[in-house]
């Protein structure tokens, strides 16, 4: 069993889930067989008895577990699970930079979310965005752990943040997360298995969280004239409306998948707002209208 021990808290995470989130219960349990078999299939000694016994049983409760989600689609299943894991997210991050002090609890939760985040796969590759957050989550797990192991205090937030807003405006700045070989120094999931801690409990959720953007700062010109304002007739002004909508609008699927997204970005800009990052909110508030101009 020690073969398929990296995929084992997946089926940990779905147990804990089953009440609170069935459709993250599901495929957190859905990645943990498939990665359990990928396993086998590349490290034939890992195929013992033991571990096929596991994860049929475990393929087994898959159907159950399929079967309470109902006639819901695939799609359906991959909003719920990115708004799950961006909520996740956003609180363990919050957690992080309010808490009294940090503790070895903050890497397990950034542990944990790392791990979801990694389940998103199951729905097909990561965005860029996801990418992101997914680095970060693992830096910051081995990061506290690595800093409360030598008796340091852990940096809150994102260590790179300041360093970024003291650079020059005319210097391209890398927003990326700490490059690979400084994650390959250390490996979080290692230094919790030796500390033996318990896993976290339900991690509740609705927010959402991306590394810190600043607006650049444009320095105020000097005062000039005001042009004059000339008005256009008001019937030209009646003219250039667009026309009025004259039908129904028609709800297919493509209007629902619209609405879908438009809630989407809309929350992205609502957790946005929570860490004062009024670019990034206002870029998703115009992505969310966008969706919906169609059906103005």
């Amino acid at each position: 069993m020690s073969a398929i021990a990296p995929i084992k808290v997946y089926f940990k995470y779905s147990l804990e889930l089953q009440s609170a989130s069935p459709v993250m219960s599901y495929y957190c349990k859905l990645y943990g067989v498939n990665k359990g078999f990928e396993l086998m299939k590349s490290n034939p000694a890992a195929a013992t008895s033991d571990v096929k016994q596991f994860l049929m049983g475990e393929l087994n409760e898959l159907e159950k577990l399929k079967a309470s989600l109902g006639a819901t689609t695939k799609d359906d299943h991959k909003y719920q699970a990115e708004n799950f894991v961006l909520s996740v997210f956003a609180k363990v991050d919050k957690e992080e930079r309010t808490c009294e002090k940090i503790t070895k609890q903050n890497a397990i939760d950034f542990k944990k979310c790392g791990d979801f985040i990694s389940m998103l796969t199951i729905f097909g590759g990561l965005e860029p965005e996801w990418q992101e957050r997914e680095k970060y989550c693992k830096f910051k797990a081995g990061s506290i752990l690595r800093c409360l192991k030598t008796g340091e205090e852990p940096p809150r937030g994102n260590p790179f943040a300041q360093e970024e807003e003291q650079l020059p405006t005319d210097m391209q700045v890398d927003q990326s997360m700490p490059s690979q070989h400084s994650q390959d120094q250390y490996h979080p999931e290692e230094e919790i298995k030796q500390q033996n801690h318990q896993p976290v409990g339900h991690i509740q959720q609705q927010q959402n969280f991306q590394p810190n953007s600043f607006p650049q700062y444009q320095p105020q010109q000097q005062h000039q004239p005001l042009p004059q304002y000339n008005p256009a007739p008001i019937q030209q002004q009646q003219q250039q409306q667009p026309p009025a909508r004259t039908g129904p609008i028609k709800k297919d699927a493509a209007y629902y998948k619209s609405i879908a997204d438009a809630k989407k970005k809309a929350q992205n800009a609502i957790s946005e707002l929570e860490f004062n990052n009024v670019a990034n909110a206002i870029k998703f508030f115009k992505e969310a209208i966008n969706h919906l101009q169609p059906y103005e």
